[in-house]
């Protein structure tokens, strides 16, 4: 399965991203710093979400090696 990561992915267009990808069959990690706006994609089929922010590079670094 192929999986794509979606930044801002609380967000309208994030979260409608990480729908539409679900829905095509893809894997996604949802991320976003607001822990809160991800509870509905915690719901969806093969989405994983991630609280951090990208633009910490050490978190990013941290996260893309796990």
């Amino acid at each position: 399965m192929k999986k794509i990561i979606v930044t801002g992915a609380g967000g309208g267009l994030g979260k409608a991203i990480c729908e539409r990808s679900v829905n095509e069959g893809l894997g996604v990690i949802a991320v976003d710093i607001n822990a809160a706006s991800l509870k509905d994609l915690e719901q969806l089929p093969n989405c994983q979400t991630s609280i951090f922010d990208i633009s910490h590079y050490n978190d990013t670094q941290k996260f893309l090696i796990s």
